[in-house]
């Protein structure tokens, strides 16, 4: 069978499948069998006849999509702030709200400054990672509850050349950082409301790890504990940046103010929602 065909043929089965993105994903499927990028998929492969052996690993791919796995995970890369990183199922999708927060401190800070700093919850990795890519003489203290979500971001650490600037840490948020202060701290923690998870898209609620989703039953555990706990690790005057969910951002301001803390910026995100908040320590 030719390429062109099997993609139709995939496109029909996606679309029937109420696959809002079918015609880009049988698309984005076929050249991950053959190894190719899309713009050669469209130039030069079209009229190609698959092999049988590829032909069913397509047929396979459209079925899982059909079962609303989600496509980084059947081609395992996600593209963020123009870089590409490695994931599965142990890590969140990298997510365009959250290049808010690495827009923001792309202008704030020079790219030879010198930075201590901290992730909470560093999943795939891609914050940091992005942020080394600027900013190349800082250094990184990356810590996550789950070892998985270390592996996959230290797998993406080495891919883009930072991994020894990094030091990996498992951990529930400081529990096991020693005595130790940051310029800066970052993290986009868990913000769903737990109710609100079983009401997530498919993709979402049965393919990624809950355990980075639920911040409980309002949605603000998180930022709660980060606010309380990040005293004790944080310079004078340090900054803390999060990320933060759709309508929280009063919320989250209130929490952060009541540990002392100075709300000092916050940035929107492509569809102008408040999702990343800057605080400046005053204790």
């Amino acid at each position: 069978m030719k390429v062109n065909i099997a993609i139709k043929e995939a496109v029909m089965v996606l679309k029937n499948s109420m696959i809002a993105s079918y015609n880009l994903d049988a698309k984005i499927l076929m050249a991950h069998v053959l190894n190719v990028n899309s713009q050669d998929l469209i130039l030069k492969y079209q009229d190609s006849l698959l092999t049988s052996q590829n032909y069913q690993k397509y047929l396979d791919l459209i079925k899982l999509r059909v079962n609303r796995v989600p496509i980084s995970h059947l081609i395992n890369r996600r593209e963020f702030y123009n870089n590409e990183f490695f994931v599965n199922e142990n890590v969140l999708d990298p997510r365009p709200d959250s290049e808010a927060l690495i827009e923001m401190m792309h202008k704030k800070y020079s790219s030879d400054s010198l930075i201590n700093l901290c992730e909470i919850g560093c999943g795939s990795g891609c914050l940091i990672i992005t942020l080394l890519k600027i900013f190349k003489n800082w250094n990184v203290v990356a810590i996550d509850i789950s070892n998985d979500a270390i592996d996959v971001a230290k797998k993406n650490a080495k891919t883009h050349d930072v991994f020894d600037k990094i030091n990996f840490v498992n951990s529930n948020i400081f529990a096991n950082i020693p005595d130790k202060t940051f310029d800066i701290i970052i993290s986009n923690p868990p913000y769903i409301p737990t109710n609100d998870i079983d009401n997530l898209q498919d993709e979402v609620r049965l393919y990624e790890p809950k355990i980075a989703l639920d911040g409980g039953l309002d949605g603000l555990d998180f930022y709660r504990q980060i606010s309380q706990q990040s005293k004790n690790y944080l310079n004078k005057s340090g900054k803390i940046f999060v990320e933060i969910g759709f309508n929280q951002f009063n919320d989250v301001k209130n929490i952060f103010l009541q540990n002392n803390y100075i709300l000092t910026d916050f940035n929107r995100d492509i569809n102008n929602i408040i999702r990343a908040v800057e605080f400046t320590n005053n204790n």
